[in-house]
């Protein structure tokens, strides 16, 4: 798998006319050299990789002091080289000008492809390197990334399997005086011990706020909640689930509501057919929650996952996107539908995510889908 990411990133550099590419992304990098450049949740302006079409790597990374040379065992990286540590990259344009251009220099660099830079990195490149032209790819770097290997799909299932053990392990555990922060701790700690490389969101809706993020509030005594939450499973693949949890017996209109949504991820698996543009998903999802009475999803109802949770391609409405991207084999997209249902006890949000891998056959779910679960009641 790493030799075949590696060899579509070098075919993408001949197609584009690139002889080198300056990547920062660590989602990016991992794809390219499986280097884990990930530090900390902001990293993504630490590192930088200077790749030329020969499939030779040089690493910019802030925990080293020196240059050093890297053997055989970490190939396509050649050598590590400092840069300031644990800031942002635009904090010291003249170092990593300096440092980025040498490496350039060095590979005979002519056109030189990247996914984002720092703008006054950028302009201090452009201004010093003028006769190399850089042009920005990370759009089609994303798009290359769209069609995973089976292998790759095989990893996003284990980071499946175990996020959703999670979530059920937890909320096994949970009582009515359980807090919001709690349970999304007690997930964190499992994804973690279980062996993934970290949690990558951690989301939680209680008694229908507006807001998702933990506030240390109680899920009960009475109501419900969602969580929302994900890791980077074995070899930095994502999952990214959620769960509707209910404290105490939902009222018959509230359990009709929650059925519909079930009912609603169903026809959207479906409908996530080879072929299909992704508005249809949508429309489809969103056109049967509001014909049965319930507000449709109000956002994008999915989404590509690979070494991001959120990648190629968008789940939405056509004029809300640029493509309106059909689905191939090898696709693995996330569809998360949400609804609101308001009772004399008040307003619920309920949502429901599950992650599927589009095959000839369909789209397969990666987890068992929450369609097929028993509500989760918490007494």
């Amino acid at each position: 798998m790493r030799r075949s990411r590696t060899s579509r990133v070098v075919a993408l550099m001949h197609n584009l006319n690139l002889d080198h590419l300056i990547l920062t992304g660590h989602d990016q990098i991992r794809y390219a050299t499986d280097y884990r450049s990930l530090l900390v949740s902001e990293a993504n302006d630490w590192c930088a990789l200077v790749f030329s079409r020969e499939a030779e790597g040089v690493m910019l990374v802030p925990d080293v002091d020196k240059e050093e040379s890297l053997d055989e065992n970490n190939k396509p990286i050649a050598r590590r080289v400092p840069v300031p540590s644990w800031s942002p990259a635009s904090l010291h344009p003249r170092y990593w000008i300096e440092h980025i251009g040498l490496e350039l220099i060095r590979g005979r660099a002519k056109r030189v492809g990247f996914d984002r830079i720092p703008w006054n990195i950028l302009q201090g490149l452009s201004a010093k390197f003028p006769e190399i032209e850089i042009v920005g790819v990370e759009k089609e770097l994303f798009e290359l990334r769209a069609v995973k290997e089976n292998t790759e799909i095989r990893l996003l299932e284990l980071a499946g399997e175990l996020n959703i053990a999670t979530i059920h392990s937890t909320l096994s555990q949970a009582s009515t005086n359980s807090t919001d922060s709690w349970i999304l701790g007690q997930i964190a700690a499992g994804q973690l011990s279980g062996g993934a490389e970290a949690f990558t969101h951690s989301m939680c809706n209680v008694r229908g706020s507006n807001s998702w993020f933990p506030q240390g509030e109680r899920v009960g005594p009475r109501g419900a909640f969602f969580i929302d939450v994900g890791c980077y499973g074995l070899g930095g693949y994502a999952s990214d689930l959620t769960r509707t949890c209910f404290v105490g017996e939902p009222d018959t209109t509230v359990r009709a509501a929650y059925k519909v949504l079930q009912d609603a991820l169903r026809i959207g698996q479906e409908i996530a057919q080879v072929g299909v543009k992704v508005s249809l998903i949508d429309s489809a999802v969103n056109g049967y929650l509001i014909d049965n009475g319930l507000p449709g999803t109000p956002y994008s109802m999915g989404h590509g996952i690979g070494l991001r949770s959120c990648e190629v391609p968008t789940v939405y409405r056509s004029h809300l996107m640029d493509d309106d991207k059909v689905l191939e084999i090898g696709n693995v997209i996330s569809l998360e539908p949400e609804t609101r249902v308001t009772t004399a006890d008040g307003t619920y949000v309920l949502k429901i995510e599950d992650n599927f891998a589009i095959e000839a056959g369909g789209a397969r779910s990666l987890v068992p889908p929450a369609y097929d679960e028993p509500l989760i009641i918490m007494e």
